[in-house]
């Protein structure tokens, strides 16, 4: 009898530990701020417009107006069990990093970073995640996938992007003529 007492209470604080565990790990992990998917469509033409009324070969996006590509071109349903609900994408130097609002399984809502590598391939920038992490928790990269985001420019046969520069304040395309074959 006294056996089955102690077992019984053994295994009620194991199920208290595990509950106030779990409600630790909720409170730590659960995000700080509202984030949204909603984005506004950028036009590029009219980039393009003030680039070449200024006379530039690059046409240049801040923050904001990266935002919304990114957004738009986001795909929020990562897996079975990964849904983003949020995102905010911040321009670092020679990276970009997200910060991401995903629901867990349906059950939990947690916030977590990302910070992706930036390559041009023609006609599409590309974001590589490069690192994952909830709070200081390191989360495998699989969680999250490649965002891929055309960049639509007007006469794609003779303008090419040459170079990409990315800076806090801005992403700044580089672009030139492309080399035609004419034989």
């Amino acid at each position: 009898m006294k056996v089955m007492k102690g077992l019984i209470k053994f295994l009620i604080i194991g199920l208290v530990l595990v509950l106030l565990a779990g409600l630790a790990a909720w409170y730590y992990l659960r995000p700080a701020e509202q984030l949204d998917l909603h984005y506004e469509t950028i036009s590029v033409m009219d980039k393009l417009t003030e680039t070449i009324k200024n006379r530039k070969l690059e046409l240049s996006f801040n923050e904001s107006e990266m935002n919304h590509i990114i957004k738009k071109n986001l795909e929020p349903h990562v897996n079975d069990h990964i849904h983003i609900k949020g995102a905010h994408f911040t321009l670092l130097d020679k990276k970009i990093k997200a910060l991401l609002h995903i629901r867990y399984y349906d059950l939990a809502d947690a916030e977590i970073t990302v910070e992706y590598a930036v390559k041009w391939q023609d006609p599409v920038l590309v974001l590589t995640p490069t690192s994952l992490s909830a709070k200081a928790l390191p989360l495998p990269l699989d969680w999250v996938k490649e965002i891929e985001a055309p960049i639509p420019l007007p006469a794609e046969d003779l303008i090419e992007i040459k170079a990409i520069q990315l800076t806090p304040q801005q992403m700044t395309f580089q672009f030139g003529l492309r080399k035609l074959d004419w034989f």
